[in-house]
């Protein structure tokens, strides 16, 4: 063997040696401590964590909310009532993308089975003005209602924004990277557009302000809705009508040189503003035409058979609710005889049963909030990295209540649940008041849904998008209960 070959030969036996000495050794359990450095990564980036189920009372949440509501007082005004109307058409071109299902994330505008509208109707007293703000979109966004706010100049507690949670309806106007596949594209010409013409709407509607008296009537139309959370469970099936009409004038003994002053009747409505908690899906996932959805029908229909001037539709406490499909040719039909159905269930109760008044309280309040902690759950009791949370929101968005009379409307940023607005509606009743729950008011924090159905239910609306645990639902009840006392909603009823 030459040398060259011993030299290669022992360096071999060497390095095998050496692998098995104490260098290899040090080798082992440095990797131990790399894959333990790993798997501590993993866990604090992915989880799982324990999950925060405490109640919400003297929680740092509470106390900066609370503390908020203190500094916040209402306006408040008593006197002779007045409103105004305006209406747009806000239907994008084909080809536009159309918001509704993740499923179907590049839906675009192929055709209109019927148009997309905003209403802006404003109610004044004294120097109170608040226009309720209703659209034929899936919701408005926080960034939308900055845009519409900053366009009309107007405070947060002078529009009050609310959409028909149309499925069918436009997209491209949402930004955010989890809005995304929901709202398709981001088309800033199209953002800029719909912002414009919101604001239009707001603003035409505070310049025909008339005097007006309001009634309040509602329906409970079964069959109409089902609990899309808890099978074979109850649905919040309130059907809320706020109806405006033109002041009577009455009659007046004729004055010494003038002409007698003759009574005109009211006639009919002015405007109607309907709440009804059902998610607008009638027509499905694989549409791709535009519509309003059963929203749409129940306002043609209600517009033709009472006379009024212009209806509006706000969605309502759809967090727990898949409205009826009736059997019909396709999803448009359907959607057309629900919107009739419900239309029907209104109609006799508007013409026999309202009772109006013409010197009411009107008021609105908006109230920032802070939410419990985000969390992205795992269960009930187990969530992912808190990290993932904070990403999707810091938990900061507002609540607002608007009392017109013997209505108090009362908007949510998010898909709230029935059985929430059941209790709400039933504290506001022994109060004298009716309440009228909207969602989607500016803004979208996910699903609300009750404490039991939380723990008990697993599912879409309780883990895939409610992102604050088992009380946030019980937490806004609190504050929205505490905000309708500052509008004077106090002592309890027989």
């Amino acid at each position: 063997m030459q040398p060259g070959n011993t030299y290669a030969a022992d360096e071999q036996a060497g390095g095998g040696a050496q692998a098995s000495g104490p260098k290899g050794r040090g080798w082992r359990i440095k990797k131990r401590w790399v894959a333990l450095v790993i798997l501590l990564a993993g866990w604090a980036v992915i989880g799982p964590w324990p999950a925060d189920n405490r109640g919400f009372e003297d929680s740092a949440y509470q106390q900066w909310t609370l503390a908020k509501l203190g500094a916040t007082g209402p306006a408040l005004a008593e006197g002779a009532l007045e409103v105004g109307m305006a209406e747009v058409d806000i239907s994008p071109a084909e080809g536009h993308p159309m918001a509704g299902y993740s499923r179907n994330p590049h839906a675009r505008v192929e055709g209109v089975d019927g148009p997309c509208r905003a209403r802006a109707l404003t109610v004044g007293c004294g120097d109170v003005k608040v226009t309720i703000l209703t659209a034929d979109l899936l919701m408005v966004t926080a960034e939308l209602r900055a845009a519409v706010l900053a366009k009309t100049g107007l405070k947060a507690e002078e529009i009050y924004f609310s959409a028909s949670h149309t499925h069918t309806g436009p997209g491209g106007y949402a930004r955010k990277f989890i809005e995304r596949p929901t709202f398709g594209a981001f088309d800033a010409a199209y953002f800029e557009k719909l912002a414009g013409q919101l604001a239009k709407a707001v603003t035409e509607s505070r310049a025909t302000l008339q005097a007006a008296e309001v009634g309040v009537v509602t329906a409970y139309p079964e069959g109409m809705q089902h609990n899309r959370v808890e099978k074979g469970g109850k649905s919040y099936d309130q059907l809320t009508a706020v109806v405006f009409r033109r002041a009577e004038e009455k009659a007046k003994p004729k004055a010494k040189g003038q002409a007698a002053v003759t009574a005109k009747p009211a006639g009919n409505p002015l405007a109607i503003l309907v709440v009804f908690g059902a998610h607008a899906t009638t027509i499905g996932a694989r549409a791709h035409r535009l519509s309003p959805d059963y929203p749409g029908a129940l306002v043609e229909t209600l517009k033709r058979e009472t006379g009024a001037k212009m209806v509006c539709f706000a969605a309502g406490a759809v967090g727990d609710a898949t409205p009826t499909r009736f059997p019909a040719g396709d999803g448009f039909a359907s959607a057309r005889l629900l919107g009739e159905a419900l239309a029907g269930a209104l109609l006799p109760a508007i013409k026999e049963q309202t009772k109006y008044a013409g010197q009411v309280t009107l008021g609105s309040l908006v109230l920032e909030v802070q939410m419990p902690p985000t969390r992205i759950c795992m269960g009930t009791q187990w969530q992912f990295s808190p990290i993932w949370g904070k990403l999707l929101t810091d938990g900061k968005t507002h609540l607002q209540m608007v009392r017109i009379g013997p209505v108090v409307l009362a908007g949510f940023p998010a898909d709230y649940a029935g059985g929430l607005a059941e209790e709400l509606a039933t504290w506001a009743q022994r109060r004298g008041a009716t309440l009228a729950a909207t969602s989607f008011n500016g803004d979208y924090l996910g699903y609300l849904v009750g404490k039991d159905v939380f723990l008990r239910e697993g599912g879409y609306e309780t883990r895939s998008l409610n992102f604050f645990g088992p009380w946030a639902g019980p937490y806004v009840n609190d504050l929205a209960e505490r905000m309708m006392e500052k509008l004077g909603l106090t002592g309890v009823g027989g």
